[in-house]
Parts: C-alpha cells; structure tokens; sequence
C-alpha cells in the first residue's frame, strides 16, 4: 500500500519559521527583526560598538548570521 493512501500516515504540511534577532553582546538588548535586518544591524552597530544578527535552533543553540562592529 503507498504511503499516501495508508490510513495512518499523516497529510500534513508541517512548515518552521525562524525569528531573526540583533543582540548587543556583554547586554541584554536583544531586538527581533523582520525581512532584511542588515541596515538596522549597522545602526546599531554603529551605536552601542557592536552587534549580531542571531536565531535560535530548536535545540537552543545560539546561531550568528552576521554581525558589524563600529570599526565597520
């Protein structure tokens, strides 16, 4: 019997959105950020010296997307 006519097997589209962040390191300024984040990430960079474009894996590990310094 094929998997999609098996009455067990699930018809679902299961779909992961991930949420994006700038974190100043060494603070607690962490900002969520929607679409393109790199003009918000320099300014901010720009102001507290340095910043991250960061998400979050499921398993809670703290993933770097990029980041600017104030040297940039």
């Amino acid at each position: 019997m094929s998997p999609l006519n098996c009455p067990s097997s699930k018809n679902t589209i299961e779909i992961m959105i991930t949420e994006y962040f700038i974190e100043i390191p060494n603070t607690n300024i962490k900002e969520p950020v929607e679409g393109f984040a790199y003009d918000l990430l320099y300014d901010m960079a720009q102001e507290y010296g340095h910043a991250q474009l960061v998400w979050y894996a499921l398993n809670g590990n703290r993933v770097v997307e990029g980041e600017y310094t104030d040297q940039d």
